[in-house]
């Protein structure tokens, strides 16, 4: 005999309506990243994994995405923060960071009018874009220049020189971008092409301070570049992939 729907919300629609409400219910779920109910995350896997957007690895259930600012705060910021205080701490030429920083003494006014600029042009950007201006995207803005400040300080200018009398300039230069590239993909769980971008900007990072000496100034450019890539904190929230 004939097969009879037995869904009471199925059983009354036509074939072709039936077919497409399910198709497109289907299309919905299956771009849907993950959601938040009220005090954990519940992740929808897609064959097998959630997808994480455009720089994170997808979710296998492992380790948590790194889906809020909180967790990029205590997981990347935190990190990064602890190396160069560190490095700070065991440098046996502590003045070298003074030196890097002449420039910006001999003439404050203009970085600071750079700085401003900056931000003026990272104001146009979000309009552009339609992205919230509120109290929590100015911390957002704050923590992207800590992070510049804090990973040029570490391996653009101490890890780099700490290594330098073991392995030589050259090495020492490479040694410590990959390390820098290494924590993304640890902290940020940043899938390995952009952890390779990572890579290469720091590598033109380093050849900025050797060519210019100015530390202030290659702390601006990763700045620049660093809210290009992420203009705005991670939303917990449905997404879209």
């Amino acid at each position: 005999g004939k097969r009879r729907l037995t869904c009471p919300l199925l059983r009354n629609e036509p074939r072709s309506s039936t077919h497409n409400l399910l198709e497109n219910l289907s299309e919905h779920l299956t771009n849907m990243t993950y959601i938040r109910p009220a005090n954990n995350f519940t992740f929808r896997e897609v064959n097998g994994a959630a997808p994480m957007g455009r720089l994170q690895r997808d979710y296998f259930g492992e380790i948590s995405p790194v889906s809020s600012f909180a967790r990029v705060l205590y997981r990347h910021g935190l990190t990064m923060g602890t190396a160069a205080l560190m490095l700070i701490l065991l440098s046996k030429n502590p003045q070298v960071l003074l030196t890097v920083l002449e420039d910006f003494s001999a003439n404050p006014s203009l970085y600071i009018l750079g700085f401003f600029a900056t931000l003026a042009f990272f104001y146009f950007v979000l309009v552009r874009k339609r992205l919230s201006l509120n109290p929590i995207q100015g911390l957002w803005i704050v923590y992207l220049l800590y992070i510049s400040i804090v990973e040029e300080i570490a391996f653009r200018l101490l890890l780099p020189i700490a290594l330098e009398s073991s392995v030589g300039f050259i090495y020492a230069i490479v040694l410590s971008n990959l390390v820098f590239a290494l924590l993304h993909y640890i902290t940020l769980r940043w899938k390995w092409q952009n952890c390779l971008f990572v890579f290469f900007g720091g590598i033109g990072l380093s050849r900025l301070l050797e060519n210019s000496g100015d530390l202030t100034l290659v702390i601006l450019v990763h700045f620049v570049a660093t809210f290009l890539n992420t203009p705005s904190q991670p939303v917990v929230s449905l997404k879209p992939t």
